[in-house]
Formats: structure tokens, C-alpha cells, sequence
């Protein structure tokens, strides 16, 4: 009688020098970091909610980033609105260039 599990298990193992989208490296490159940060210290804040001008709504890490990825908002000026019942936001968002592999931060005062 044939035994499967070794050809079951050739098609587990990874192949060296392949490279995988989805893995956390190569999706922070593809992807634009907003970090929301309190003015007085300068952490990051969990939990604010941010809505991208195409309505597209995204939390806050326990670090106070965001991650996007969204090909609709690349390469262009996009209006984040920013919601949080105990930070505020000077004038409520704030227009950013999204690129891919871009950065901004966003200080909200408590």
C-alpha cells in the first residue's frame, strides 16, 4: 500500500528564494503607515478610528498605526477624518500624499 504523506508533505515545505506577498515585510512596503500619536508624549494611540475619503475605515494598532494598502488610495492626496472619544484632532483629519511605502504621523491632543 502507497503512503500519501510524504507527497503531501513535499508541497508543505518552502522553496528558498521564493517570495511571498503576504508576508509582514514586503506588506509594510507595499502599504502606507499612518501613525496617530498624543501631542503631550508622543505615544502612539490605540484604537482611532480613521476614515479615508473614500470611506474606507480603519482602527489603530496598540502602537497607534495604520496600515493602507488600498490601490484607490495610492499616489495621490487623500483626506483622513479622525475620530476618538478621548483625543482630538486639530481641525478633525488632514489631507496627505498616499504613496506606497509612505509614512505620516498625526498628533492628536487628549
Amino acid at each position: 500500500m502507497r503512503k500519501v504523506l510524504p507527497i503531501t508533505l513535499l508541497f508543505l515545505i518552502p522553496v528558498a528564494g521564493m517570495s511571498y506577498p503576504s508576508s509582514p515585510a514586503s506588506s509594510h512596503r507595499l502599504s502606507f503607515q499612518l501613525s496617530i500619536v498624543d501631542s503631550r508624549t508622543g505615544a502612539g494611540v490605540p484604537n482611532v478610528q480613521v476614515i479615508a475619503d473614500n470611506r474606507i475605515i480603519c482602527y489603530t494598532r496598540s502602537n497607534g498605526t495604520v496600515m493602507w494598502s488600498e490601490s484607490s488610495l495610492m499616489d495621490r492626496d487623500v483626506h483622513f477624518r479622525i475620530r476618538s472619544g478621548a483625543f482630538q484632532h486639530p481641525d478633525a483629519g488632514a489631507t496627505l500624499h498616499v504613496t506606497r511605502g509612505g509614512r505620516a504621523v498625526l498628533n492628536i491632543q487628549p
